[in-house]
């Protein structure tokens, strides 16, 4: 499974990317690229690095299409960067539902988090999605 993680060398991502990649996946690490990860493993040799500074790409409306470009199967990202900004998270393939909201003008009834969850859940009940499913957050 091709897997990219953002914040691949931050507090979860040092301990997540080795786990991963010695569980046979492929993985793209996407961090600022100003630091080493905490976790010296010999997995990084295998890492496929993208080096993204995610505020500067959200503040162009590119983050969701660089993403989106590493064709993954799955998308990580922390619980904690996810309440930092939320905004990121639901790309299709790069318009935010909360920059939509706030474009034309609708006030959301909760948050694209919970937006997110919710249309997840419905493709996990109807089967278009199949296997285990994580909710960081609950």
């Amino acid at each position: 499974m091709r897997i990219v993680v953002i914040g691949a060398t931050g507090h979860i991502g040092s301990y997540l990317v080795p786990r991963l990649l010695a569980g046979g996946h492929e993985v793209v690490a996407v961090s600022r690229g100003v630091r080493e990860p905490y976790l010296d493993a010999p997995e990084w040799a295998r890492v496929e690095w993208i080096v993204l500074d995610r505020q500067a790409e959200e503040a162009r409306g590119t983050f969701g299409s660089s993403i989106a470009e590493q064709r993954p199967h799955v998308v990580t990202v922390s619980a904690e960067d996810a309440r930092l900004t939320e905004g990121h998270l639901a790309h299709s393939p790069c318009a935010s539902i909360a920059k939509a909201c706030r474009l034309l003008g609708y006030q959301p009834r909760y948050s694209s988090l919970e937006a997110l969850r919710e249309s997840l859940s419905g493709l996990i009940r109807s089967g278009k999605i199949t296997g285990p499913a994580l909710d960081p957050t609950g």
